[in-house]
C-alpha cells in the first residue's frame, strides 16, 4: 500500500487519503472551484490526479463514465484517438464509506493527446524502432466515477499515465482488446502485458494509488451539493 495522507478537499466537505507524494496545484496555479487537482512530486512523470464534481449526465449507469471519459477526450482533443478499454463496477466494500444508494465505476483508456505536444501537431511521421507508433503522446486514462442520485451529480476522479519515454511507449505497444467479461476489476485483461514492464507497473501503481482514494473517500457535508 503506498504512502498517504489524509487530505480535506473542497475546503473539507469531502476527505480522501492521497498519496503522499501528490500536492495541491492550486500552491501554484488557479483551479476552478468545481475541481481539486494534484500533482506528483515524486518523479520527472507528469502524472496528476482530478477530483471533479460535475452535473450528472443524462446517461445509464453502464455508459455515464465513457460519456464523460469522452468529454476528457474532447478536452484533450482526443477525440479521433481514444478508446475504454473496460468499464467495471465498484463494490460496496471498495466504496465503504458511501452510501447504498451511491454507485461507482471504474473506467480504463487509452488517449493519444497532441495538445500538450504543439511541436508535433499534424506531423505524419512515425517513430519506428522495429515498430511503427504514432507520433502523438501515449496516455493511459483511469477514470473512477461516482455517482450521487439524489444530488443528482457525478463525482469524477482521473488519473492520467502518460508514456513520452520509448522504451515506455514500446512496453505497452501490444496493448489488447478489452475485457471480454467486463468483469475483472484488476489491469490483466484491460492490458495483456508481461509481468514486469515498465508500462505495466505503472499502471498497476495508478490502479492500487486509485482504489486506496476511493476506499476513504468521504463526503462529510452534503451541502456541497447544494441539497440535501
Amino acid at each position: 500500500m503506498p504512502s498517504v495522507t489524509s487530505i480535506k478537499l473542497f475546503g473539507g466537505a469531502i476527505t480522501a487519503d492521497i498519496p503522499s507524494h501528490f500536492i495541491d496545484a492550486s500552491q501554484f496555479r488557479q483551479v476552478p472551484d468545481h475541481q481539486e487537482v494534484l500533482l506528483d512530486t515524486s518523479s520527472k512523470e507528469d502524472r496528476s490526479i482530478i477530483i471533479e464534481i460535475l452535473e450528472r449526465v443524462p446517461e445509464n449507469d453502464n455508459n455515464a463514465a465513457k460519456a464523460h471519459f469522452d468529454a476528457l477526450a474532447h478536452d484533450n482533443e482526443a477525440e479521433d484517438n481514444a478508446q475504454v478499454l473496460s468499464v467495471v463496477p465498484c463494490s460496496t466494500e471498495e466504496i465503504p464509506h458511501l452510501p447504498n444508494n451511491v454507485s461507482a465505476y471504474i473506467l480504463t483508456g487509452t488517449q493519444q493527446v497532441v495538445k500538450f505536444y504543439p511541436r508535433r501537431r499534424g506531423s505524419e511521421d512515425l517513430v519506428s524502432t522495429g515498430h511503427a507508433l504514432s507520433p502523438a503522446p501515449f496516455v493511459v486514462i483511469l477514470l473512477a466515477l461516482i455517482r450521487l442520485p439524489q444530488q443528482e451529480t457525478d463525482i469524477v476522479i482521473s488519473m492520467n499515465i502518460d508514456f513520452i519515454d520509448m522504451d515506455d511507449m514500446l512496453s505497452v505497444a501490444c496493448l489488447g482488446a478489452p475485457s471480454e467479461t467486463g468483469t475483472d476489476t484488476g489491469l490483466t485483461s484491460a492490458f495483456p502485458l508481461s509481468g514486469g514492464t515498465g508500462g505495466a507497473t505503472r499502471i498497476e501503481k495508478a490502479r492500487r494509488e486509485l482504489n486506496v482514494i476511493l476506499s476513504s473517500f468521504t463526503i462529510q457535508d452534503w451541502g456541497l451539493f447544494g441539497g440535501q
